[in-house]
């Protein structure tokens, strides 16, 4: 019964070019990478399906950072945004529905 509360809640969005698939263990696939020491922190969106190019669109927007900001890896589509930003990404990628 919850879940079709859930499913009605949702908003009907248009289906997006991509999709970012779950873990095995059912969580969002958004990691806090840490370089330098500790002193540069970046998050990462792994598991990107589809285009990716249209993902970090999305998220720029969604978060209102800078285009220099948000990038997509080439060789292994993910899209990584400079700083913390995890709960953030992990609550629009819920009301997306993914």
């Amino acid at each position: 019964m919850r879940l079709f509360r859930l499913a009605q809640t949702l908003p009907s969005l248009p289906p997006a070019p991509y999709h970012v698939s779950r873990t095995k263990s059912n969580r969002l696939p958004v990691y806090i990478r840490t370089q330098a020491g500790g002193s540069k922190k970046s998050t990462l969106i792994r598991r990107v399906e589809g285009d990716g190019l249209a993902l970090k669109a999305d998220v720029q927007e969604a978060l209102g950072v800078e285009k220099a900001e948000v990038t997509l890896n080439p060789v292994t589509g993910h899209v990584v945004v400079k700083g913390s930003h995890v709960p953030r990404i992990t609550e629009w990628l819920k009301t997306r529905g993914f």
